[in-house]
């Protein structure tokens, strides 16, 4: 491992040229939006919104059954809301699945000493171990019903990824539009994986994020330069191909190391990742290694089809 002394500033002809088709119009240019979520993961989050409104409905009739104040209920089992609420942020911004169990140990761990610090002061004490005992169980079913659905998303995942990459395509040119779109939701993706990766509380900036990702204005500019030569194939292949340039040309980026595309300044403001400090890994480690989806799946199905479709239109 190189010190930060030992590492020798990027020179400006290493830095990507950041121009003004770069700019994401779409709120995940600045890193804080919620990425979209695909039907498993709507699943997962409704799983913890019910279980949340379950545990509210359930403390006066627990409070009842066990002629225990509510207050107490409510005190006793709070570790299991909080730890829901928590999971279903969680699960909205992709964290990975072991995250969710740290969450559970920290919150019961810790409200193990609040409940034994209220006890100090309440007149009718909480049972600690009957409540915590409780709520352990309840968290952890749940935390397994979560991790089983995220195993299941992402192998599926992988198997798309897979039979896609595989599978032979033959061109014709009346598709060119699907083919584009299908490109288009690889790197929506890859844009995805690099939105939540380098975020903000990760130390990213927008800049180094739109250094990677590929703008919608691309596609945008190919579907309207398409609707005034609906009539002109030759032209529309022509375009298709300036645009998968510049879709390979990005893509190449991760194939690079960080220190190769990212300032020094960027590098040194990285936190919380799974990375070499001096920026000697590849993009595509960092964010495959920092992200619970199959990113590098992604990755070479979208350079593979983007080649494959490019030269096809080159020969045609």
């Amino acid at each position: 491992m190189h010190s930060e002394g030992d590492r020798t500033a990027a020179t400006p002809h290493a830095q990507p040229h950041v121009g003004p088709d770069a700019a994401m119009t779409d709120s995940l240019s600045r890193g804080d939006a919620h990425p979209s979520l695909d039907a498993q993961e709507r699943r997962v989050i409704s799983l913890l919104v019910v279980a949340i409104i379950a545990f509210v409905i359930c403390i006066p009739i627990i409070a009842v059954l066990s002629e225990s104040p509510m207050l107490n209920v409510l005190l006793g089992l709070s570790p299991l809301l909080i730890t829901l609420i928590i999971d279903a942020l969680l699960a909205a911004r992709h964290y990975k699945v072991v995250t969710f169990w740290i969450v559970l140990l920290v919150v019961h761990l810790v409200a193990i000493g609040v409940l034994w610090l209220l006890n100090l002061t309440l007149v009718e004490q909480v049972n600690i171990a009957g409540s915590i005992s409780t709520s352990l169980i309840f968290t952890a079913v749940i935390t397994v019903i979560v991790t089983l659905a995220d195993a299941k998303r992402v192998k599926q995942s992988v198997k798309d990824a897979h039979d896609e990459s595989s599978r032979t395509v033959e061109f014709k040119p009346e598709k060119l539009d699907e083919y584009v779109h299908a490109i288009e939701d690889k790197a929506k993706a890859l844009n995805f994986a690099i939105g939540r990766v380098y975020r903000a509380s990760n130390g990213g900036t927008a800049k180094m994020r739109e250094r990677l990702r590929i703008p919608s204005e691309w596609y945008n500019d190919f579907n309207a330069f398409n609707a005034l030569e609906k009539e002109d194939r030759q032209a529309q292949l022509d375009q298709a191909a300036v645009l998968l340039r510049k879709i390979r040309d990005r893509l190449a980026l991760f194939a690079q190391k960080e220190k190769d595309v990212f300032h020094p300044s960027e590098l040194s403001s990285i936190k919380h990742l799974a990375r070499n400090k001096d920026g000697e890994d590849r993009i595509i480690d960092v964010l495959k290694t920092n992200d619970r989806d199959p990113v590098d799946h992604y990755y070479v199905s979208a350079v593979d089809f983007c080649d494959r479709i490019l030269s096809e239109i080159e020969e045609t």
